[in-house]
């Protein structure tokens, strides 16, 4: 399974833990900065980027910081909207 970790940084504890335990698990995992993605909201293909590659994941999950609340959430709701309908995609939602 491709999993995205979005956080500001692999160096904080939760989500280097987050990123250790999906690499044991034999899961392709990636951190990527939310903070550093740029998204092309075009009508036919709108598309997510981070450093100058195209993002797709099967699962995500999100830790945002609360001073990025807004930007982070809107990077998830775009990877959420350019999902595959036949292969959606599944985002971990914290309490």
């Amino acid at each position: 399974m491709k999993l995205g970790i979005l956080s500001q940084d692999i160096n904080l504890y939760s989500t280097s833990r987050l990123y250790e335990t999906a690499k044991k698990r034999g899961h392709e995992t990636q951190v990527v900065s939310y903070l550093r993605c740029y998204m092309n909201i075009a009508k036919a293909n709108p598309r997510i980027f981070f450093r100058g590659d195209e993002l797709s994941f099967d699962s995500v999950i999100p830790r945002i910081a609360a001073t990025w609340t807004f930007y982070g959430a809107a990077v998830v709701l775009s990877l959420i909207h350019i999902s595959e309908p036949t292969r959606p995609l599944y985002i971990s939602y914290a309490v």
